[in-house]
Order: structure tokens, then C-alpha cells, then sequence
């Protein structure tokens, strides 16, 4: 029983471990790159507090949920460096009701899924379809690295709900 509660600022290197976490109004906390927050149970963050995940940190979360228990907000930051022209990155979201085209907002860029019922120009199953709109759990998406950011890199920020639990996927032959 070892409930995490960040009462003031925190943004240290190293793993942490609990059982729920919770961040209260006021309190701003950041898990550096490299570093994990590994919890048994539930995210809880306050609606003016923050919780972030720098580049390269992790959240794990390791309670069997029929639902995801998770409230509040939090930021998943993840960079993109080492890009060339006409470059995809694929992603998928880990926040709830995320929109793919934020992944590069402001700027309009190409974006995909993979859809195994779409027949493609072989005549076979499987190809991939325009995507817009809220990312579906589990489910990866080729997004375009818009031209702004071939030389510079870009951080990609995902803001929700933390996604939490098991998602099943149909595969197909």
C-alpha cells in the first residue's frame, strides 16, 4: 500500500513505484526522460495540476481492468529527430480521444491506418486508408513529418486520459 500522492513540484530522475498516484490542484510533476512511473492501480490528476512524461519516460500500469480507472489529464511527450523528406513516423496514442491530426498541429500532413478489409490495387486484402479524427486504442497510425520539421526534429504531445487496460485487436490471414 503505497499510494503516491505529489503534494509540491517534482521532476527527478529515476524510477518510481506504487500502488495509485495522485497529483492535487497546484502540484506539477514531470517523470524525466529514462525514468518510469510504475503503478499498480489508477492515475488520478487534479484539474489544475499536471502530470507529464518526458521523451522516453514510461508510465506502466500493471492492475488487470475491465475499464480504464484513470482521471484526469496528463502529457506524453515524444520526440522525432533524424527526419528526411517525405519521412512517416508511426504512432499510437497513449491518451484517450486524442486526435491524429494534432500529432503535427499546426500542420496539415498526410495520415494513415492500416485497414486489413480495404482491397488494395494487387486485389488482395489490406491497404492503407486516409485516417482522421480520434486515434483508436491500439491501433498504429503513419503520419507524414511535415517539412517544417525535417531539419529541426519535433516533439509530439499527447494530452488526455491515460490509456489503461487491454484492447483486443482482430488479425486476420
Amino acid at each position: 500500500d503505497r499510494g503516491l500522492v505529489f503534494s509540491s513540484n517534482y521532476n527527478q530522475s529515476g524510477d518510481i513505484e506504487g500502488c495509485d498516484c495522485f497529483v492535487p490542484t497546484g502540484s506539477h510533476v514531470t517523470i524525466p526522460s529514462g525514468s518510469t512511473l510504475k503503478l499498480y492501480g489508477a492515475v488520478t490528476v487534479a484539474s489544475s495540476a499536471s502530470l507529464t512524461l518526458a521523451d522516453s519516460a514510461n508510465l506502466i500500469q500493471t492492475k488487470i481492468v475491465t475499464s480504464n480507472e484513470n482521471t484526469g489529464s496528463i502529457k506524453v511527450q515524444r520526440h522525432a529527430i533524424n527526419l528526411d523528406h517525405n519521412d512517416f513516423i508511426m504512432w499510437s496514442s497513449p491518451v484517450a480521444n486524442f486526435n491524429v491530426a494534432n500529432v503535427t498541429a499546426p500542420h496539415a500532413v498526410q495520415r494513415y491506418k492500416w485497414d486489413v478489409n480495404t482491397v488494395n490495387a494487387n486485389g488482395n486484402t489490406g491497404d492503407w486508408i486516409s485516417a482522421s479524427g480520434t486515434m483508436a486504442s491500439g491501433t498504429g497510425y503513419a503520419v507524414e513529418v511535415p517539412t517544417e520539421f525535417v531539419s529541426t526534429g519535433f516533439t509530439a504531445s499527447f494530452v488526455g486520459k491515460p490509456n489503461n487496460g487491454d484492447v483486443s485487436v482482430n488479425v486476420y490471414k
